[in-house]
């Protein structure tokens, strides 16, 4: 299956789109909040101790000292004023990596425990970071499925994520069904419609789905908080690796809305990598549909227990 390549906008355009999406992240505002405290502080007391002792200063310093404390006044000032036009400009053009890097750290947290007591699956295919191809793993249940892919994720979140890297996000089939049966397609969590095939954008996008490694031991959504502001334009780029866990436990209707939004997303460059039970397989033609549409079908034998 070809793959529709996405024009990048240039790099100018790419820098003014992260600044408009980083004047929307929370953290920006926050710290430029503060800083313009601190700035209307250090400017403030000096006109605070003109107004209550201005009588006083004249006998106390001689002029010449008043100037000079008049002049470095002004210095100090207008140094401000440029290290907080520095400090937001700054802030504008990390915050995208500044994301990233968050979504990495505390995806590779919150999976780390679990991945001490991960063997690999016999014939199971290696899922590099860099390679493109849409994957399906079949498997018995307890066969290393799932936890193939959250050792992916861990993997791919041990390192750096650069600006061109893919980034993998793991999505539980089973709770996007239960959002897909609440909010069906053409409607969404704020009461606006929403096409069938921004679904699963909306799915990621809804911060009611926060990660539940406190109350579940499988979490929901690992860490996506941290890409929500960037998502849509990670999408966009090609830069996302769906991971999309257990295609058997979706619902027939849920399953047609899956596989429509799935295709969409094979056909550019982002990377689609499922896991379904082999007896569902044998009995979905749409789970099947996959494979006639590009997804090469790898099978996860079990070395040991696992999962």
């Amino acid at each position: 299956m070809n793959q529709q390549l996405i024009s990048q906008p240039p790099r100018s355009q790419k820098i003014i789109q992260d600044i408009q999406i980083a004047m929307r992240v929370r953290r920006i505002w926050l710290i430029s909040v503060t800083f313009i405290i601190l700035l209307a502080l250090i400017v403030g007391v000096p006109f605070v101790l003109d107004r209550f002792f201005g009588f006083f200063l004249p006998i106390v310093f001689p002029s010449l000292l008043l100037k000079v404390s008049s002049i470095l006044g002004i210095l100090i000032i207008v140094a401000a004023l440029l290290s907080l036009c520095l400090l937001v400009c700054m802030l504008l053009l990390t915050a995208k990596q500044h994301a990233i890097n968050g979504y990495r750290k505390a995806a590779h947290s919150s999976l780390e425990q679990r991945m001490r007591s991960y063997y690999p699956p016999r014939n199971v295919p290696q899922l590099s970071k860099k390679q493109g191809q849409h994957l399906l793993l079949l498997g018995l249940p307890g066969s290393g499925k799932t936890k193939t892919l959250e050792n992916f994720l861990y993997e791919a979140t041990s390192s750096v994520l650069h600006e061109n890297d893919k980034i993998p996000v793991l999505i539980q089939m089973k709770y996007y069904n239960g959002f897909l049966r609440q909010y069906p397609p053409d409607a969404s969590p704020d009461g606006q419609t929403v096409p069938a095939t921004d679904t699963l954008l909306s799915y990621l996008l809804d911060d009611k789905h926060e990660q539940k490694s406190q109350t579940t031991s499988e979490p929901e959504l690992v860490s996506i908080r941290h890409l929500r502001p960037y998502l849509r334009q990670f999408v966009e780029q090609g830069r996302i690796v769906f991971l999309c866990d257990g295609m058997n436990e979706l619902e027939s209707n849920a399953l047609q809305v899956v596989h429509d939004e799935l295709i969409r997303f094979m056909q550019t460059q982002n990377r689609v990598i499922m896991t379904c039970r082999e007896l569902e397989y044998q009995e979905q033609t749409t789970i099947q549909d996959f494979d006639r549409q590009g997804a090469k079908i790898s099978s996860c034998v079990r070395k040991r227990r696992c999962s």
